[in-house]
């Protein structure tokens, strides 16, 4: 775990609720994204990630956006929105294994922040900038619990 400076970055998504139990339906948005760029003459300059505003459960909604970091930013519209990670400390780690675990890794993350004394940037249940990204392609490697994914919180 450590903590990096990075600059904003903008990005394109599409914001949903979701229930764990619903997550099929949230998985199915990065497709819709990329489709979506590729129509407004953008791609993606990054891997896709998942930025979690509140966390859920099985029986509670998530509020979690699904989309891509862009070299430029995007006009966005009605179902795709443009926005962007803030600029400013993170707190980075990266979760090796199946995504149905890396809920372990979120946990540790924090814990480890709150040893260091680091307040990690939340508005009451909000988190500010808390996302997943997901640096491996599952077309070149099927097995889940070789896939990398980088977990990166904003710092207050």
């Amino acid at each position: 775990m450590r903590v990096e400076k990075r600059g904003a970055q903008p990005t394109a998504g599409i914001r949903t609720t979701a229930t764990l139990a619903e997550w099929g339906e949230v998985n199915a948005l990065g497709p819709e994204v990329l489709k979506w760029l590729a129509a407004h003459s953008s791609r993606p300059a990054g891997a896709p990630y998942y930025r979690y505003r509140v966390i859920g459960s099985f029986e509670e909604k998530f509020d979690v956006e699904v989309g891509y970091p862009v070299a430029t930013a995007v006009p966005g519209d009605d179902r795709v929105l443009a926005g962007e990670f803030p600029a400013g400390d993170y707190v980075v780690t990266t979760h090796l294994g199946h995504p149905d675990q890396i809920a372990t890794t979120h946990l540790a993350l924090v814990d480890w922040a709150a040893e260091q004394g680091i307040t990690l940037a939340r508005d009451g249940e909000v988190w500010v900038a808390m996302y997943e990204s997901y640096q491996t392609n599952p077309a070149v490697e099927p097995d889940p619990n070789a896939w990398r994914t980088e977990l990166a919180y904003l710092v207050a």
